[in-house]
């Protein structure tokens, strides 16, 4: 990990659902970590991220952009 730290891109799609009333939205989500070890060694800690995303937005729609 470099000086600056590490940051995790996420996009997150929320379909719409009219006959709900619920609009739809696209959003994203930038999580920084500045200092220390996120942990996991093959993506652990992202998909981690992901998951607690799609959980809280209660959408299957989050993708990882890889930069």
């Amino acid at each position: 990990m470099n000086k600056k730290g590490v940051s995790y891109h996420y996009d997150v799609c929320v379909p719409s659902d009219m006959p709900a009333g619920l609009y739809g939205l696209t959003e994203k989500v930038i999580i920084i970590v500045k200092s220390g070890d996120p942990g996991g060694d093959e993506g652990e800690f992202e998909e981690h991220m992901r998951q607690a995303l799609a959980e809280w937005y209660d959408t299957g729609g989050v993708i990882l952009e890889k930069w």
